[in-house]
């Protein structure tokens, strides 16, 4: 299956949350974010298995959205040591 994230209502509102768990990841002691990556990276694919996508997809779907929830991250960060 060829996932179409972009017409996926559900990633996208996702996505759209995004800088506010990159926010609450940043907030943590840096001992614990990587932590909190992996969590919310579980918390994902569980979602998106809960919505019907099948384990290999979830993955990929959950990969995605972590790429995007690092870029978020990296970002903040560097708009926080900008100031």
């Amino acid at each position: 299956m060829t996932l179409d994230l972009e017409a996926d209502p559900l990633f996208l509102r996702v996505v759209d949350g995004l800088p506010r768990v990159a926010a609450l990841i940043a907030g943590l002691p840096k001992e614990k974010r990587l932590r909190a990556l992996e969590v919310a990276e579980q918390s994902y694919v569980k979602t998106a298995c809960e919505t019907g996508y099948e384990q290999a997809d979830a993955r990929a779907w959950a990969v995605e959205v972590m790429a995007r929830l690092r870029v978020q991250n990296i970002v903040g960060v560097s708009a926080e040591t900008a100031h």
